[in-house]
């Protein structure tokens, strides 16, 4: 592993719209005090992808549309959070560069609207941390072989980070969200019971796919199986820096009231 590249990624939980970028530039600028060359993956700010869809539904006005010149419409939100991003990037007096889909080659296979990473140009990364030690991704706005753009499904973003992160032999793949942690169960729809869901510390594969399967959407499936299936742990984390979830091989711990882990947590099976 290189112990001085982080993979970071920025979803619509945090992006919200442009004066949300502010906080993530800075939270980026933190890790990169560090020492640490970083890659961000960047999905489309809040709303936008929903927007973009409409647009599409009211231009076919009721026909089928052609998935490929969908995901070329849809593709455009991923470039505008991008380029807003790399804006607010240099602002904070990062050095930065955008990794766009012609960059990296022939990346994607599967549904134009649903497509799945499965290469990655390591090269091309490599030369460009040679100029800028922080390089922007969108979430995987990539290319079939035979040239069309290609995006990934909804929470997409999290498998690509995942295996940007793998391909690049990262230390760490942070998945930052609007609320930094994982739950037993979900605190919006566990509002009369009893006992408020814990906070997990760590996170087993399995209790964390039986938490997706229950509807709880904070993190992809195919994000967690990517994971489960190369040994990789991911983290999800609030842009405050403060202590969230790792997701990995197990146990599954839950934290103390302190925030504490380890030793003193309390093991999911106790």
């Amino acid at each position: 592993m290189n112990p001085k590249l982080l993979v970071l990624k920025l979803g619509g939980s945090i992006l919200r719209g442009p004066e949300h970028l502010e906080a993530a530039a800075a939270e980026v600028a933190r890790q990169r005090a560090t020492g640490a060359r970083i890659v961000v993956v960047i999905s489309t700010f809040q709303g936008r992808m929903d927007a973009l869809e409409r647009t599409a539904r009211a231009l076919v006005a009721g026909a089928e549309a052609n998935p490929v010149e969908v995901a070329l419409l849809l593709a455009t939100g991923e470039t505008e959070s991008a380029a807003a991003f790399l804006l607010a990037l240099r602002r904070v007096g990062l050095a930065v560069d955008v990794m766009e889909p012609a960059r990296v080659g022939p990346t994607c296979t599967g549904y134009a609207l649903d497509a799945s990473p499965v290469a990655l140009d390591i090269a091309a990364f490599h030369a460009a941390f040679g100029h800028a030690p922080v390089l922007v991704l969108p979430r995987w706005v990539g290319r079939t072989t035979d040239g069309h753009t290609v995006v990934p499904d909804r929470g997409g973003s999290h498998l690509t980070a995942l295996f940007v992160a793998h391909s690049l032999a990262a230390t760490r793949c942070v998945l930052y969200r609007d609320v930094g942690v994982l739950f037993e169960r979900d605190p919006a729809v566990d509002l009369h019971r009893s006992r408020h869901p814990r906070r997990l510390a760590l996170e087993s594969f399995a209790d964390t796919l039986d938490l997706v399967r229950d509807g709880v959407g904070i993190v992809q499936a195919k994000a967690v199986l990517f994971a489960q299936q190369r040994g990789w742990s991911l983290e999800i984390a609030a842009l405050s820096g403060s202590t969230g979830t790792f997701a990995g091989q197990g146990p599954t711990v839950f934290a103390c009231a302190s925030g504490a882990t380890g030793e003193t947590g309390e093991t999911a099976n106790e």
